[in-house]
């Protein structure tokens, strides 16, 4: 079981509506994913519209930290909207889920990269979609290579599934986790996730169950 549990987030400082970025930072032990590879910190970071920054699993407390709060340091706090993104993708992780479902936050990003990135969420789990299949959904058939810098840049992996996007030939290239971890993302989903969450307790189910 993850070392984060419910009563130690209820010790944290919750906020119903926060005014600016909610950040946090767990960590996921291998034994509560579906690989390896898919285990270590994670830090994400909400608004009351949705997850802004959602880092890849990371070995390093610093690179997760980097990535939640954008640089600048400041005290942990859970909100509903983090509480949901952080269950989701903990039965997703384990490979007991496939839905990814908490709103995400693309405020930040151009027009052209919102298409992107809305057209990319809309991949199904297990399927792949190449850079050049993405631009021309977009009606910019020619911009593959563009395509592949708002991949690069993707505030929010596996939210917005960005290890599904492969190269024209189906190959995986260009991944922020390392391609162990972008063939473990796909392994995991074509392999069949399972949506029975057996392992997870009766308080644990309701949160996953109720945050769709």
């Amino acid at each position: 079981m993850s070392n984060v549990n419910t009563a130690q987030m209820r010790s944290q400082p919750v906020a119903d509506d926060p005014a600016d970025e909610a950040c946090v930072v767990v960590w996921l032990p291998e034994d509560d994913c579906g690989d390896a590879e898919l285990s270590g910190w994670i830090g994400l970071a909400t608004s009351n519209h949705g997850v802004k920054r959602l880092g890849l699993p990371a070995r390093s407390l610093k690179t997760a930290a980097e990535t939640a709060f954008d640089g600048h340091l400041r005290a942990p706090v859970w909100t509903p909207m983090n509480c949901r993104a952080y269950w989701q993708l903990r039965a997703y992780l384990a490979g007991k889920s496939a839905d990814l479902v908490v709103p995400v936050d693309l405020s930040d990003t151009t027009a052209f990269q919102q298409a992107v990135l809305t057209r990319a969420r809309a991949i199904p789990p297990g399927s792949t979609r190449s850079y050049g299949q993405l631009a021309a959904a977009v009606g910019r058939p020619r911009a593959a290579r563009a395509v592949g810098r708002v991949m690069a840049t993707n505030p929010v992996p596996l939210l917005v599934p960005c290890h599904r996007v492969v190269g024209a030939d189906g190959s995986l290239v260009g991944f922020g986790g390392g391609l162990p971890q972008k063939h473990a993302l796909l392994a995991l989903e074509q392999a069949g996730i399972k949506r029975v969450n057996s392992s997870f307790s009766a308080e644990e189910r309701g949160h996953i169950e109720g945050s769709k």
